[in-house]
């Protein structure tokens, strides 16, 4: 079985928060207006950051990123984003010994996992409120899991070594 040390955890953490204000830009800017559904890049990069970085990290990291995306958007749901990044990262975190035995094929089922989740997660907080979201996840839940499941194995692959992370064989 192969251990991960991480080479230097403040660079990891650095070219994490980059990438997250990057994938910020890119969600809140005109990217997303041009794409008939919505792409969650805060998303994919938190789970590649939970699996890469372990847990508790991915954890602190989806609550970082939940507070980013809930401030920009000026969202009343700001809690809502917090809690389900959080999840999210928490949850691709205790998953990475599983993701690096297999390969970085079965990312595409963590993040369609993830991407679900958050959006039943956001989705129940806006029925308590008294939103309708049927429309929503009918007509984008599919595509953005497609999508993002097809996007999420070249951005693993991108950030994999950004995060400095190595495979020591014993």
């Amino acid at each position: 079985m192969a251990a991960l040390q991480v080479r230097n955890p403040m660079k990891g953490w650095a070219w994490g928060l980059f990438l997250l204000v990057l994938a910020a830009w890119l969600q809140i800017g005109g990217l997303n207006a041009l794409l008939p559904f919505r792409l969650d890049f805060i998303l994919l990069v938190v789970v590649c950051f939970g699996v890469l970085r372990g847990p508790r990290e991915g954890l602190i990291f989806g609550l970082i990123a939940g507070s980013l995306e809930g401030g920009l958007t000026g969202s009343f749901y700001f809690l809502a984003f917090m809690v389900a990044k959080a999840v999210v990262g928490f949850l691709a975190g205790k998953l990475r010994p599983f993701l690096y035995h297999h390969g970085g094929g079965v990312i595409m089922t963590m993040v369609a996992v993830s991407t679900l989740l958050q959006e039943t997660l956001l989705g129940l907080c806006f029925i308590s409120s008294g939103l309708a979201v049927g429309e929503h996840l009918n007509r984008y839940l599919l595509p953005l899991i497609l999508i993002h499941s097809l996007v999420a194995p070249l951005l693993f692959r991108a950030t994999r070594p950004l995060l400095r992370l190595k495979v020591i064989r014993p």
